[in-house]
């Protein structure tokens, strides 16, 4: 399972940070205690709602990045509302997560034969060949390393060359369509009739 979030941005709840978060909520323990749970509830009924699977997982991201908001001292008028904001935000992230894992799972039940594999890679192998180094490398890097690595990895990767992350995207989606129309043409010339 893909994780949506790197353990590099991952932000651990601390014992200290759920406590601030639960006096915020209500100066009285009890009443803190169930407001939490009624707060939590909303936000799985949220995700549940907008068809999020793992709703629990999504609600209870909310409520960490809630406590880290407060533990930075951010001036939170109503934590209800704010919560609120920081759910609508991690829809998006889990939307994109479960539209990644359904490619995913399309991807792995129209794999293609071992034959259209070689090939495929043969064709990759040539038209890498056909790049200039400098574009075979950016390539190479963008797309090689972790999951969980890759934001933190294509950031340093667009500073060792003095651009912005949006232009290393760029770059690098450029780079792709160039093979992805060499490999086309290849396989096309490898499947027509000699």
């Amino acid at each position: 399972m893909i994780l949506p979030i790197s353990p590099r941005d991952r932000w651990t709840l601390s014992r200290e940070a759920f406590q601030l978060l639960l006096e915020r909520l209500d100066p009285n323990p009890d009443c803190a205690a169930e407001r939490f749970r009624v707060l939590q509830s909303k936000l799985v009924l949220f995700f549940t709602y907008n068809r999020c699977s793992r709703a629990e997982y999504w609600a209870d991201e909310c409520l960490d990045r809630l406590a880290k908001r407060l533990m930075e001292d951010q001036p939170i008028s109503d934590i209800n509302a704010f919560a609120r904001g920081i759910a609508r935000l991690v829809l998006r992230e889990a939307q994109k997560e479960q539209q990644r894992e359904r490619e995913s799972l399309l991807a792995v039940q129209h794999a293609p034969t071992r034959a259209h594999d070689e090939q495929a890679l043969r064709c990759l192998d040539g038209c890498l060949t056909k790049l200039t180094p400098e574009n075979r490398e950016l390539i190479s890097r963008y797309y090689s390393g972790q999951k969980s690595r890759k934001s933190a990895d294509r950031q340093t990767l667009a500073e060792a060359l003095g651009i912005t992350v949006d232009a290393l995207r760029t770059r690098a989606l450029r780079i792709r369509r160039e093979l992805e129309s060499c490999i086309t043409r290849c396989r096309a010339k490898d499947d027509s009739p000699s």
